[in-house]
């Protein structure tokens, strides 16, 4: 029986890694340029660690006003297809043996990138 993410490399390891450290600096970077700054470094962690959650980062970011809210969902139905087929990608088996190793890595690359891109375009939003 095999096992659910046995697909998942130490390169699939790798590019998440990357990606993360990227769209975290820029998360901070959003942070610092913000048009009315909080004082608080409890605010950039939460914000810098909402990251992962895509495009409710903005209203993590600011909970107490609607509109990165609005922006959430309307980013949401945009994103969360991107990252949803690279997870089928990981988990299904695919129809083909040469190649799949480079397709799942691509696919599991693009998600992460529409996903991640998806929260610093809803912080730019938030914070503007």
């Amino acid at each position: 029986m095999p096992r659910l993410f046995e697909n998942f490399t130490r390169i699939h390891g790798y590019v998440t890694g990357g990606l993360l450290a990227i769209f975290v600096l820029l998360s901070v970077l959003c942070c610092l340029v913000e048009s009315v700054p909080r004082q608080s470094v409890g605010h950039t962690v939460v914000v810098t660690l909402g990251i992962l959650s895509g495009p409710f980062a903005g209203g993590l970011a600011r909970p107490e006003e609607p509109d990165p809210w609005g922006t959430a969902r309307l980013l949401f139905p945009y994103s969360a297809p991107f990252l949803v087929f690279a997870l089928l990608c990981q988990v299904l088996p695919l129809p083909f043996k040469r190649g799949a190793t480079t397709f799942r890595v691509v696919t599991w690359f693009i998600g992460l990138v529409v996903w991640l891109g998806a929260a610093i375009l809803a912080l730019l939003n938030a914070y503007d």
